[in-house]
């Protein structure tokens, strides 16, 4: 627990509050302070990739810690939860894990309600979790990318308990906020930027803090590697990049990488831990399905830590095989499609 107590502080002298986001902090906020029996002790925040649900939420929890910090906080996702739950049913522990999360937890985090749609099992859980934990007035935050009515196959029973509280939608941020991002990352990435560099990456309309961020690491990477200089030259390399030309196998894992919460770094590197191996199966399979003979096995292989056609060839057919099997993985891998068309 004391790790992500201390987590959690960093987290919330990382984050940068914005004017879009004020609604749902002010929700969030809240939570720690309602009344018993509160229909408002349940709030989700729901927004695309990169919008800044996972941080914010951090930044809650770090100031839930600050006020009350006898209390008991746990975050954690609906692909974890389903993992707890399966693993806690076999092993004969199923009451005690309910007991820890619907009475025991004062302050619950749950995310990625999105992934809840083929799981029913989990989502019979979760109506009842929601339901105790309203009983015995614990406050509850839920994070996804989309409302959740507009979640297919979410029960309607979850959809009508998140409507009977606050639902706080996390848009993309404006011209204003866009440039306090910039220059906030670009501090924490401890890269100088001149005024009129930070007013050119903020230009882009429609871009969520994530895919900001991501270009301040690419600015940084970039000229590390040339060892260079950033100037308004490399920027607007950095933003074509980003925001124009056709898909590229860099932009195919940034973007796996972003779906799956990884490091580009890891699934380029010849790493074989757990979290990395699926992602980069997925982006091999997807930069040769998108690429074609644009891309062939060798040098997709050579891309991802310099691997031989051999295990690209092995990649596509799991992958190929997964999504006939995976509703999770199918919907991940259209998720990442669709991004690329954009």
């Amino acid at each position: 627990m004391a790790s992500r107590d201390s987590q959690a502080k960093r987290d919330q002298h990382s984050y940068l509050p914005l004017r879009e986001h004020q609604f749902a902090l002010t929700a969030g906020a809240r939570l720690l302070e309602v009344p018993s029996a509160d229909p408002l002790a349940l709030v989700t925040v729901f927004g695309g990739l990169g919008s800044g649900k996972s941080h914010l939420c951090r930044h809650l929890v770090a100031e839930a810690l600050e006020r009350r910090p006898d209390w008991k906080t746990q975050i954690v996702s609906i692909d974890e939860l389903t993992r707890q739950l399966h693993s806690a049913s076999t092993q004969g522990r199923i009451r005690a894990l309910q007991h820890r999360l619907r009475t025991e937890t004062d302050l619950l985090v749950i995310e990625d309600l999105h992934h809840l749609a083929t799981r029913r099992e989990t989502q019979q859980q979760i109506v009842a979790l929601l339901d105790e934990r309203h009983l015995h007035h614990r406050p509850t935050l839920l994070t996804s990318r989309d409302s959740p009515g507009e979640i297919g196959g979410l029960s309607s029973r979850i959809v009508s308990r998140c409507h009977g509280g606050v639902l706080a939608e996390l848009p993309p941020p404006g011209l204003a906020s866009r440039k306090r991002l910039v220059a906030h990352f670009a501090d924490a990435n401890q890269i100088p930027l001149p005024q009129p560099l930070v007013e050119m990456l903020a230009q882009p309309a429609g871009v969520l803090p994530g895919e900001l961020l991501h270009d301040i690491v690419d600015l940084r990477q970039i000229a590390q590697r040339r060892r260079i200089s950033i100037d308004e030259a490399l920027v607007r390399e950095v933003l074509a990049r980003s925001h124009d030309g056709p898909v590229t196998i860099a932009e195919i894992t940034r973007l796996v990488a972003r779906e799956f919460a990884a490091r580009v770094s890891d699934l380029r590197s010849a790493g074989r831990s757990q979290g990395v191996v699926l992602p980069r199966q997925i982006a091999m399979f997807l930069a040769r399905e998108l690429l074609g003979g644009g891309a062939e096995y060798k040098a997709i292989g050579a891309y991802f830590g310099g691997r031989n056609h051999a295990t690209v060839i092995h990649a596509c057919e799991k992958i190929r095989e997964l999504l006939k099997s995976d509703a999770d993985t199918a919907a991940r891998v259209t998720r990442i499609r669709e991004a690329l068309r954009r």
